[in-house]
């Protein structure tokens, strides 16, 4: 993974950890992390998650046009009595708002589309909820240095 791709993922995980950037309120207890997570106590719950997942690169030149596909997966439990979804709305919902303040974020990448949101659900603990949310970034730099733009 370039410098450049660390950059952006370190900003994704930044804007979602931070202050509000819009009129949804923080979810309460969220907790933020820039690596996959295996194993997550209910304490630890809701939890996000920032990692990549795929990327490719495009040389033009002394340029190099690159994508990268970042994963945010979000993890929540329903309160008792509750549903799942109820829990996980809110967050990607504030997930969203983050990061699409500043599509450029930061004039680290040129386009940010959000192409996939993907539920799961497990019962044996639970209900616990998770939702992977798949971001498309497309973002240029030299060709000879990846982390200079």
């Amino acid at each position: 993974m370039s410098s450049r791709e660390q950059q952006i993922l370190d900003e994704m995980a930044a804007r979602i950890d931070g202050a509000p950037l819009g009129p949804i309120p923080r979810p309460a207890g969220l907790a933020v992390s820039r690596s996959r997570m295996l194993e997550l106590k209910p304490t630890q719950l809701p939890h996000v998650s920032v990692y990549p997942l795929d990327g490719t690169s495009d040389r033009k030149g002394s340029t190099a046009e690159s994508t990268l596909t970042a994963k945010v997966a979000i993890w929540a439990k329903a309160t008792p009595g509750g549903v799942v979804d109820a829990e996980l709305d809110p967050i990607w919902l504030w997930v969203h708002q983050q990061l699409l303040a500043d599509e450029s974020m930061g004039g680290l990448v040129i386009t940010l589309r959000q192409p996939q949101r993907v539920y799961g659900f497990a019962q044996h603990l639970g209900p616990f909820g998770d939702l992977d949310l798949h971001y498309l970034l497309t973002y240029r730099h030299s060709a000879a240095d990846p982390s200079r733009p």
